[in-house]
């Protein structure tokens, strides 16, 4: 199994304000949020190539990662978010025969999600998410008021990575999206297309990194591994 990895960081980072977008900035000293997610999927022996896919005016502060992993590669992104990882998938070698893509905000996902990622998948028509069993009351809203409670015991709150056949990567893209479309994942793509998407356990440690208090909490996770009292390699 050839898996390629396809990671999105196109995006500027404009709710953390500053020169750089937040995935360039240090969690710790030395060490970008980026770099997490890099150094964790270069450690699968599974994954012949990774593509961090980024703003073209920030390709050369990708490039200081490139001598120390091997495996990278970086692209541009685009206008929208799946565009981006079009890009991404594209600039893979034709080796690969399966391709996980992960936002490049979610820096500490544990190996084992990964691992239960790679493991359900299987040439065919077949997606795969991380995603972690809704926990909260969920309701359905209209403006400001309540419209409905709806059944948590049928709904997950998706992560990443999600995990797909190259080839149906390929025909989601060459069916296109309908006008105005702005999918916020893959696996949307792909149920709009009708393939089918399963899903395996996230972690509450894939906590994508948004907001200004994400970033505390990221600083506190990344001084928990630096000490080992956090492990992400279950």
């Amino acid at each position: 199994m050839s898996i390629g990895v396809v990671l999105p960081a196109g995006g500027q980072g404009t709710r953390f304000g500053g020169p750089l977008p937040k995935q360039f900035l240090e969690v710790r000293p030395d060490r970008p949020l980026l770099r997490y997610p890099v150094e964790t999927f270069h450690s699968f022996p599974e994954v012949e190539r990774i593509v961090l896919v980024l703003p073209q005016e920030f390709l050369e502060d990708g490039e200081e990662l490139l001598e120390e992993f091997p495996k990278l590669r970086l692209t541009t992104g685009g206008p929208d978010r799946w565009i981006s990882v079009r890009n991404g998938v594209e600039a893979l070698p034709p080796s690969v025969d399966f391709v996980l893509i992960h936002d490049a905000a979610r820096p500490f996902t544990p190996r084992s999600v990964i691992r239960r990622c790679i493991q359900a998948l299987h040439p065919g028509d077949e997606a795969v998410i991380a995603a972690l069993p809704a926990s909260d009351t969920v309701k359905e809203v209209g403006g400001a008021k309540v419209a409905r409670t709806l059944d948590r015991n049928h709904l997950v709150l998706v992560q990443t990575p999600q995990g797909f056949p190259r080839a149906m990567l390929k025909s989601m893209y060459e069916r296109g999206l309908p006008t105005g479309a702005k999918p916020t994942d893959e696996a949307q793509i792909a149920e709009a297309a009708g393939f089918h998407v399963g899903w395996v356990k996230g972690s509450f440690l894939s906590r994508k990194i948004t907001e200004p208090e994400d970033w505390e909490w990221a600083e506190w996770v990344a001084s928990r591994l630096e000490s080992g009292k956090v492990k992400i390699d279950d």
